[in-house]
């Protein structure tokens, strides 16, 4: 009786100690940083990363940031207005199968949740996409997959952590220092969240007269090889034409609002 009393007492303790680590580890998994809304950050991912944010948070003609702080608002739940902005953006008329596409290297920094970690920003980016009056000539199946698409993509890079080289400096970015709901806030003022987004913008390279904003970020050609050059000993390089797929675009957006982030934390 003693020997078996010590065996149970020994498998019990076992028992407390698993669950124990296991709810410290769902506990952990279901942690996303939600630093909270800084207007610098959201400045610069408009503006450009040199951009004075005093400058522009004192120009009273300036309405990005108010924007964004809207739709952040809806994602928050301080808001139950669905978040709408006209754009001077034009739908693209691509194969919607770019849109599902994904880039080896960019995957390398995905990691999957096991289980729904921020289920009420799954559900207001369904009911974004849904009520987009841009996607409204897709069907319903497309919408649907294009907001699972979404959320899965800030989910899955939310906790990447990416080296890049700037200027010959190496700097880990962490994208857990990005909100995932401000990313969704960006990405409604940016595009009303249509993947199929795009903006012609006139060009700075000779012998091109325009350059182009793609996707649901709103990547420009010319940030784009900004960001190739940053990557190029990650070994991850996004062409123009890669940048419809959802992942891709995610990613790349948030790689500049984690940057923006540092520079802003002087860190």
């Amino acid at each position: 009786m003693k020997t078996n009393g010590k065996i149970d007492l020994a498998v019990f303790t076992a028992l407390v100690v698993a669950i124990a680590l296991i709810s410290t580890i769902l506990f952990l998994s279901s942690r996303v940083a939600e630093p909270g809304f800084d207007p610098c950050v959201v400045v610069m991912y408009n503006a450009g990363l040199g951009a004075d944010c005093n400058a522009f948070l004192n120009d009273s003609d300036y309405s990005y940031v108010d924007a964004v702080k809207r739709a952040y608002d809806y994602f928050t739940g301080v808001s139950e207005t669905v978040p709408g902005v006209a754009l001077s953006v034009r739908t693209h008329t691509i194969d919607e199968s770019l849109l599902f596409e994904r880039n080896p290297s960019v995957e390398s920094y995905s990691q999957r949740h096991f289980f729904n970690p921020m289920r009420s920003l799954e559900t207001k980016i369904k009911d974004v996409v849904m009520n987009a009056n841009s996607l409204s000539f897709k069907s319903t199946q497309t919408r649907e997959a294009i907001a699972k698409e979404i959320y899965w993509a800030i989910m899955d890079f939310s906790r990447a952590k990416v080296q890049i080289k700037v200027a010959g400096e190496l700097i880990e970015l962490d994208f857990s220092r990005v909100d995932p709901r401000l990313v969704a806030a960006i990405m409604v003022v940016e595009s009303t969240m249509n993947p199929f987004a795009l903006r012609e913008e006139r060009s700075l390279l000779p012998n091109h007269d325009f350059i182009y904003s793609r996707g649901l970020m709103q990547i420009y050609e010319l940030t784009l090889w900004s960001l190739n050059t940053w990557l190029r000993d990650s070994g991850v390089n996004v062409q123009p034409l890669e940048l419809w797929s959802i992942r891709n675009n995610v990613f790349l957006g948030m790689l500049y609002l984690a940057y923006a982030t540092h520079i802003v934390d002087g860190i």
